[in-house]
């Protein structure tokens, strides 16, 4: 086999297949290009067509957490690679899968990351304190607009970052 032919290290098992669909784009390209190794390594393999229709099934639940236009059309994109793939390997136009609709809250939640937001229940002590002030501080944002503002969002920064401590 010539170095141009060589497929390469083996595809690592695709992730299996469900509902949720992939993490991101990001995740759905990673599927895809392990995919695509194994595709390129043995195009006639027994369990590739399976493999690609858990993969189409899982990429169009991912639309769901995909709100930005071009994100979605680079998803489309792949779900329609695949459907090309499997049409030339099958000879029959594959059942046609589109991206599913962007569902709000959907998205990957970020792992390990507290929200910053503080909900509407009633601040307790322990977050008192990192609230002291904030009042003014968000004055004092209103009333420089823009200009010498670098003291203060130091300060601003600094509280911020006494949140995630």
């Amino acid at each position: 086999m010539t170095a141009g032919n060589d497929p390469g290290p083996a595809a690592p098992p695709l992730p299996a297949a469900g509902g949720d669909g992939y993490a991101s784009l990001e995740a759905l390209h990673d599927a895809h290009d392990a995919l695509l190794r194994a595709y390129r390594g043995d195009p006639d393999g027994p369990d590739l067509g399976g493999r690609v229709e858990d993969f189409r099934a899982r990429a169009a639940a991912t639309g769901a957490r995909l709100r930005d236009p071009a994100e979605r059309q680079a998803a489309q994109n792949l779900l329609d690679y695949w459907a090309a793939a499997l049409y030339r390997r099958c000879g029959e136009p594959p059942a046609v899968v589109r991206l599913a609709r962007f569902r709000p809250g959907a998205e990957a939640p970020l792992a390990g990351v507290p929200c910053p937001f503080p909900d509407l229940s009633p601040i307790g002590e322990d977050q008192a304190r990192q609230l002291l002030g904030r009042d003014a501080l968000v004055q004092k944002c209103l009333d420089a607009r823009g200009v010498g503002c670098e003291a203060w969002e130091k300060e601003i920064d600094e509280r911020v970052a006494a949140l995630y401590v």
